[in-house]
C-alpha cells in the first residue's frame, strides 16, 4: 500500500478502502479512550472514594493530554515522518491502560489519563496529516468525511462495550479493553501504515523550526478562525461527553446499560453526518456547506435550550436534539480540517497539532466546568452547547469573504 500511495499515481478503490480503515482506527483511539469507561463514572466515584468532578478530571486529564501532545508530536510527525511516531506512542499507550486498570488511587489514575493522552496524541496527527500528504480541498475533505465513518464506530461502540464489561467485570476491565485495543492498533501500524511524507519533504528537527512552522500558522487568519471554529466544534462535543453519563444516569435515573444503548445511537449519527458530508460537498461546495452547518448548529443548540429550559419532553426533550448536533460536529470536523490544512504542505503534522491541541484542551478545560454546573440541572449543558455554536458561526463568517480565493 506504500508503494502505491507515495509513487504518485492514481490510488485504487482497494488502496483507498485500506487507507481509510488504517487512518479512521489511529483517529479513533482518541474517543475510544475518552468513551469506553463512560458508563463506569458512578461506580468508580463509589469505589475509588471520589467526587463525580474527580472523576471527570479524569476524562479531562486525558484530553489535555491529548491536546498539548500534538503540539509537540505534530512537528516530530514533520520531522521523523510518519510512522515512527505513532508506533512509539501506541506502545506507550498499551503501558500506560495497563497501568490505569491496576490502580486504585484517583489521583494517580488522573496522572496516568494525562499520560495516556499523551501517549495518544500520534494516531490522530498522523491520520490527519497523510490526509493532507495526499489531497486538498473537497477531496481532503470527502476523505476526511470517510474517516468518520470508522472513527464514528469508536463513540457507538464505546459505551456499549463499556456497559456490557461492567455487568461481568469491575471498571478495571475497561483499561485492559483499551490495552488490548491498542496492540491490535500497533500491529496495524506496523504491517499497513505508509510513511507519506518522504525525507526529501520533512521539515528540520530543531526547534527553530518547530517555532517557524507555528508562526506561520498564527499568521494566516483563515487558519486561526478554523482552529476557533474546531475549538467551538470541540466544546460541543467534549461537553456532552462529560455531562452526559451523570445527567442521563443520575438526574433522568438510566441504567448503564440503558445509557450506553442511547450514547451509542446518538453516537452513530456521527457516522451519519461523516457520510452525509460528501454528498453535501459534491452539490453545494466546501464554503456553502460549512456555512449551512455553523448555522444549523446554532438552531439545533437553541432549541435544546428550549426543550431543557422548559422541561418539555423530560428525558426525551434534552436527548432528542442531540443525534442532530452530533451530525453537525462530524461535518465541522471534516471540513475545518480540510480548510485549515488546504495551503499546509510539508507542515501538515504541525497544521493538524494546533488543530488537535485546541480541541482537546477546550475539551478537557470544559469536562470538570460542565460537571460542577450540571449536578442540578442539564439546562446549562444546553446553554454551553448554543455558546459554542455561536462561537463557531462567528469564527467562520468572519472569513468567509475570502475563502473563495484561498481554495482556489
Amino acid at each position: 500500500m506504500a508503494d502505491a500511495l507515495t509513487s504518485g499515481e492514481p490510488i485504487g478503490r482497494a488502496t483507498y478502502a485500506r487507507l481509510v480503515v488504517v487512518l479512521g482506527l489511529l483517529a479513533a483511539i482518541g474517543p475510544l479512550s475518552t468513551d469506553v469507561y463512560l458508563p463506569a463514572f458512578p461506580e468508580m466515584a463509589r469505589e475509588l472514594g471520589a467526587t463525580h468532578s474527580q472523576i471527570q478530571a479524569t476524562l479531562a486529564g486525558s484530553l489535555i493530554g491529548l491536546g498539548l501532545g500534538q503540539l509537540v508530536t505534530g512537528p516530530l510527525s514533520d520531522a521523523l515522518g510518519r510512522r515512527l511516531p505513532v508506533i512509539t506512542g501506541l506502545a506507550a499507550h498499551v503501558l500506560l491502560s495497563i497501568g490505569c486498570a491496576m490502580t486504585g488511587d484517583i489521583r494517580v489514575l488522573i496522572v496516568l489519563r494525562v499520560l495516556q493522552g499523551l501517549a495518544g496524541t500520534a494516531s490522530a496527527i498522523t491520520a490527519m496529516a497523510v490526509v493532507r500528504d495526499l489531497f486538498t480541498g473537497a477531496r481532503a475533505a470527502t476523505l476526511m468525511s470517510r474517516l468518520m465513518l470508522v472513527m464514528g464506530l469508536a463513540p457507538v461502540l464505546a459505551p456499549s462495550i463499556g456497559g456490557v464489561m461492567l455487568r461481568v467485570m469491575s471498571w478495571q476491565g475497561t483499561f485492559v479493553f483499551l490495552a488490548v485495543a491498542g496492540l491490535v492498533l500497533l500491529l496495524a501500524a506496523l504491517f499497513f501504515l505508509p510513511d507519506t511524507l518522504p525525507a526529501e519533504r520533512r521539515m528540520e528537527l530543531h526547534p527553530a523550526a518547530t517555532i517557524s512552522a507555528y508562526l506561520r500558522l498564527f499568521r494566516d487568519p483563515v487558519v486561526i478562525a478554523m482552529v476557533i471554529g474546531a475549538a467551538a466544534s470541540a466544546g460541543t462535543l467534549f461537553s456532552y461527553i462529560s455531562g452526559s453519563s451523570f445527567i442521563l444516569q443520575v438526574r433522568y435515573g438510566l441504567t448503564p446499560g440503558v445509557f450506553a444503548l442511547v450514547f451509542g445511537t446518538i453516537g452513530l449519527s456521527m457516522v451519519i453526518g461523516g457520510q452525509l458530508n460528501p454528498v453535501l460537498l459534491r452539490r453545494y461546495g466546501l464554503i456553502r456547506t460549512e456555512l449551512g452547518a455553523a448555522v444549523a448548529s446554532v438552531v439545533v443548540a437553541g432549541v435544546m435550550v428550549l426543550l431543557v429550559g422548559t422541561g418539555a419532553g423530560g428525558v426525551v426533550g434534552f436527548v432528542a436534539p442531540l443525534p442532530f448536533a452530533m451530525a453537525l460536529v462530524a461535518i465541522h470536523n471534516a471540513n475545518l480540517t480540510a480548510i485549515a490544512l488546504h495551503h499546509q504542505g510539508r507542515s501538515a503534522g504541525t497544521a493538524a497539532a494546533l488543530l488537535g491541541a485546541v480541541r482537546f484542551c477546550v475539551g478537557g478545560a470544559l469536562a470538570p466546568v460542565v460537571g460542577l454546573v450540571t449536578r442540578d440541572s442539564p439546562t446549562p449543558l444546553a446553554l454551553i452547547l448554543l455558546a459554542t455554536s455561536l462561537v463557531g458561526m462567528t469564527a467562520f463568517l468572519a472569513v468567509r469573504p475570502r475563502l473563495a480565493t484561498y481554495l482556489g
